[in-house]
């Protein structure tokens, strides 16, 4: 008898401790999520305080330097934020805005609107004639430099260049164009490269125009240039060349004279 006692006891005991367990299980597990949330709060308010104080410093440093000032604007409803090319670093001279990653949120540029990209829905606008560069994939150096030549966007890559009245898009190491209808193609073949193409093989020539532009909603390289050398080794002449190169998968259109092949 004693012996079902003791049992009876024990099972009891463990049944108890089991339902306490759980009940203070779940008082912890109710209790840390509120914790959590107090915490969340506390390193949000730390993080909004600090974010308005540097803030308030870039605007002050901006402000400092000399005629330098914060323009700010709206156009289509999107804000602009004019600001100094002094702020950037300098290369030979020259204003360089260098995102160095291949950034997640897309960079925008567009003809007609010298020395500015937009940026998570906001312009930035930049006075003097800065160079934009960003990291590339396809690109032989894995950079391309974005820069401005009047109202058109100067592509560059390798030293070699196009322009375009067409959009540009840059994002996790691509290039894109976009579209009147707001469709954006992949540039694979950099201006590198497609140059490269036509000018291969000439000593003497002078590239006339290089574009880049839609035709038959595909994106292409539009080429022209002078070469000049001798007929026959004997006759000094010129002739143009002029190429047709798609951007996305390279495809390659070249016309020239006949008699080409015997200009040495």
């Amino acid at each position: 008898m004693l012996k079902k006692i003791i049992i009876i006891f024990i099972s009891t005991l463990f049944i108890t401790s089991s339902a306490l367990a759980v009940a203070f299980e779940g008082a912890v597990k109710e209790t840390i999520p509120q914790e959590d949330e107090e915490r969340a709060k506390q390193e949000f308010e730390k993080i909004k305080n600090t974010t308005k104080k540097e803030l308030k410093e870039i605007e002050q440093y901006l402000k400092d330097i000399e005629n330098t000032k914060i323009n700010i604007s709206e156009k289509n409803g999107k804000k602009i934020t004019e600001v100094n090319s002094d702020v950037l670093e300098q290369e030979n001279g020259v204003p360089l805005f260098y995102d160095h990653e291949y950034t997640e949120e897309p960079f925008y540029f567009y003809a007609g609107e010298p020395n500015t990209f937009e940026f998570k829905d906001k312009l930035y606008k930049f006075t003097g004639h800065p160079i934009f560069r960003f990291r590339i994939k396809n690109a032989a150096d894995n950079k391309v430099d974005i820069s401005y030549q009047g109202d058109k966007i100067k592509v560059e890559t390798q030293g070699h260049y196009v322009t375009t009245d067409r959009a540009i898009k840059i994002q996790e190491g691509a290039m894109y164009s976009v579209r009147a209808e707001n469709i954006e193609i992949p540039i694979n073949v950099m201006p590198e490269e497609a140059l490269q193409k036509v000018i291969d093989g000439y000593k003497d020539y002078e590239i006339v125009e290089a574009n880049l532009d839609f035709e038959d909603s595909n994106p292409y390289y539009f080429i022209k240039i002078k070469i000049n050398g001798k007929l026959l080794w004997l006759f000094q002449t010129s002739f143009d060349l002029t190429a047709k190169i798609n951007a996305e998968n390279g495809k390659t259109e070249i016309e020239k004279p006949w008699w080409e092949p015997f200009v040495f």
